[in-house]
């Protein structure tokens, strides 16, 4: 039977091996995911994917160009914001669903969604870098609402337009 004094001896000598163990390299996913659906609205992309096999993360990236110039890098971690290729990081996040807020209405969009591998791992995050899940979207342009704005400056009764203060 062990002391308490040889007790916490293992105790402090297991807590101090425990932020040393060594985790296998990161092995790059074998799959992308697939069936990207995006959704645009005026000045916002809603995006879901089916996930891949065998990716613990996925890294999504807009772009305004149908293709990117330069790919993910192996053992880089993108924040929101951060650039790939010509492109903007949306998301560095395990779900399958995302959305892509504040963007302007009547543009398009290109969507490229990349699997990773960085849980458990040593030289994370690793990238299947071949053939990401593509996809682009429209986001639509806001109505503008004619009846309102002819009521508002026209006068049915002259067939005149109305004067507003500042016109003259």
């Amino acid at each position: 039977m062990k002391t308490k004094v040889q007790m916490i001896l293992l105790l402090s000598i297991f807590l101090v091996f425990i932020g040393k163990v060594a985790y296998p390299q990161c092995n790059t996913p074998t799959a992308q995911p697939a069936n990207l659906v995006l959704t645009a609205n005026t000045n916002s992309v809603n995006g879901v994917f089916n996930a891949s096999k065998d990716a613990d993360h996925y890294l999504i990236v807009r772009s305004v160009s149908s293709n990117l110039y330069a790919l993910p890098a192996d053992s880089t971690t993108y924040t929101v914001g951060d650039i790939v290729g010509g492109g903007f990081v949306i998301a560095y996040q395990t779900d399958t669903t995302f959305t892509d807020a504040n963007l302007y209405s009547g543009m398009q969009f290109y969507y490229y969604v990349f699997a990773a591998n960085s849980l458990y791992c040593s030289g994370e995050p690793a990238y299947l870098r071949t053939s990401p899940l593509t996809g682009n979207a429209t986001c639509l342009i806001k109505s503008l609402n004619i009846t309102a704005i002819l009521q508002e400056y026209y006068n049915s009764g002259t067939g005149l337009m109305n004067q507003t203060q500042g016109l003259n």
